[in-house]
């Protein structure tokens, strides 16, 4: 069964309002507002249309102020 067009626009626009959201957490937010489909056809649907979930870059490494000694030992 094709998704109905109201079901389209629900996915476009919970996917523009939460576009880093993970599949399953997405899937629970669609669900809350009435989408009845399981998980793995809402990834067939995401993976068709290209708008699976952006993932975040991870932040650069800073490393920590190396304090000097101040005596030996």
């Amino acid at each position: 069964n094709q998704h109905t067009p109201e079901e389209i626009k629900l996915i476009q626009d919970m996917r523009r309002r939460n576009p880093h959201s993970g599949l399953v957490v997405f899937w629970v937010k669609l669900m809350q507002r009435g989408y009845k489909r399981s998980i793995p056809g809402l990834y067939r649907f995401l993976k068709k249309q290209g708008i699976l979930a952006q993932k975040l870059p991870n932040p650069k490494y800073i490393p920590k102020p190396y304090e000097q000694m101040k005596y030996p030992g």
